[in-house]
């Protein structure tokens, strides 16, 4: 569909592939183990291209279309016909993008494709380890059912003795619990939304900038981040911009026993050797979407508290129709205006 659209607007039309699955899977068998700077797989199937090469296939375009890979400032010069670059990402800090814009080329991308997606499955992630259903899954299926062991006063398998009480459910609800989220861009709105009115939370934030207004029409309260670690869910919702390490030890260590803490934002915002530590001794649970790297897969099997996913957040069916939408329409708009 698009590059029907792509050709009826272009006289030529040159396609450069990306890595292909196989050299990803290589590289990914290779940097397993030492993957830190990596903050998606999708850097993996970014070419090392030399400049000289860059500079091959974009002579003489007066478009470029393209995701992670920026156009030098040196290339952009030799360049003078270039109109327009899309960029297929969320991401428009790329090398070369000032330099173009001052130079008069329209620069696009797609930063809201996936803010509803990823909001959801903050919830998804929140409600699985809070109601526990991988283990009531597996309980139905082997004709278990946890509910009667309470009623005929038997011990469930994660008490720590036989006295059977309320206090040994690790089952809880949402409502009237507080949500603090760090970081109140899109989808930290998203997010604070569905929490205030979906699940009837308390919500507290804390960001780079504060919402005033926000907090005048829905309750939402701004604290500091050593207060908000205090909250009985913790959601990151920041830029990769971020500072490396916000979420530092010290700032770990207030997160109260029973909490949930869920990253699906970026990475390096969270001392991970940190995050693991405290997650090993079973204090508060986890729901992991990104890493410092690649996923230490060999440590999260070990780690009986924690779910995670890699980069599922914005991957829906209707996610990734309205990026590659988006991403056409920026081009038919410049054509046609």
């Amino acid at each position: 569909k698009h590059m029907k659209v792509l050709e009826s607007l272009g006289e030529e039309i040159i396609r450069y592939p990306s890595s292909t699955p196989e050299t990803i899977k290589e590289f990914v068998k290779e940097r397993d183990r030492n993957s830190k700077g990596i903050q998606c797989a999708t850097e993996l199937g970014v070419e090392q291209l030399a400049e000289e090469e860059l500079a091959r296939r974009v002579d003489g375009a007066d478009c470029i279309l393209t995701c992670w890979t920026g156009i030098p400032p040196s290339i952009l010069a030799k360049n003078p016909q270039l109109k327009f670059i899309g960029f297929w990402t969320h991401d428009k800090n790329k090398i070369g993008v000032p330099e173009a814009e001052a130079n008069g080329v329209t620069v696009k991308y797609v930063p809201d494709y996936g803010t509803v997606a990823v909001a959801e499955l903050v919830f998804a992630g929140v409600l699985e380890l809070a109601r526990d259903l991988r283990r009531h899954e597996k309980n139905t299926l082997a004709g278990r059912w946890p509910y009667e062991q309470f009623k005929k006063g038997k011990k469930r398998m994660y008490a720590s003795n036989a006295e059977v009480s309320p206090e040994f459910i690790k089952e809880f609800i949402l409502e009237g619990k507080t949500l603090g989220i760090v970081g109140m861009g899109r989808i930290g709105k998203r997010v604070a939304l569905i929490a205030k009115y979906g699940f009837g939370m308390d919500v507290v934030y804390f960001s780079k900038n504060r919402e005033e207004v926000l907090e005048k029409k829905h309750g939402y309260k701004f604290v500091e981040l050593n207060e908000l670690m205090q909250s009985e869910v913790i959601s990151l919702h920041l830029s990769p911009d971020a500072p490396r390490g916000l979420i530092s030890k010290e700032m770990l260590s207030l997160v109260k026993d029973g909490a949930v803490f869920v990253n699906t934002s970026v990475g390096h915002v969270v001392d991970q050797e940190a995050l693991f530590t405290e997650l090993e001794t079973g204090r508060f649970m986890a729901f992991l979407e990104v890493f410092d790297g690649l996923p230490p897969r060999k440590q999260l099997k070990e780690i009986r508290n924690v779910l995670s996913t890699y980069r599922a957040g914005w991957y829906t069916r209707d996610s990734v129709i309205r990026k590659g939408d988006t991403f056409i329409q920026h081009l038919l708009d410049y054509v046609n205006k």
